[in-house]
């Protein structure tokens, strides 16, 4: 029997919960706020600071969801190989994503943590090496 992961929900409930983690954060500046800055206080100017601000929080919160989402794709293959009995389909659709793609399958490991929501092929052929089926 092969179990589902139910990646798919989980990453929409942790979504959830960013998002919602995000405009309590944004709820917390009232208007106080912007009239010490010698703004005028509006919807508009509230919505504009969000824009600004969600890209840093989003930076600093994005290498939490990246590690989940590359632990989840590790998972995905594991069931893709298990549920087909088979790791050469799957590796051999890992090295033609390498030649198609031109990229250099090897990044560094600070810039995959931050960036990367997929492990690198070379780390997934080698968990594919893992399985035992």
């Amino acid at each position: 029997r092969i179990d589902l992961n139910k990646d798919i929900f989980k990453m929409i409930g942790i979504s959830g919960l960013m998002f919602f983690a995000f405009f309590y954060c944004l709820s917390l500046f009232d208007e106080s706020f912007f009239t010490d800055l010698n703004l005028e206080f509006h919807n508009g100017l509230l919505l504009a600071f969000f824009t600004i601000i969600i890209g840093p929080l989003s930076f600093l919160i994005m290498p939490l969801i990246n590690l989940i989402s590359r632990r989840n794709e590790y998972a995905a293959d594991e069931f893709a190989v298990r549920l087909h009995n088979n790791k050469e389909h799957l590796k051999n659709a890992l090295l033609k994503l390498i030649n198609e793609n031109k990229k250099f399958p090897l990044s560094h490991n600070a810039y995959v943590f931050f960036y990367y929501s997929h492990p690198k092929i070379p780390d997934r052929l080698n968990a594919l090496e893992q399985i035992n089926l």
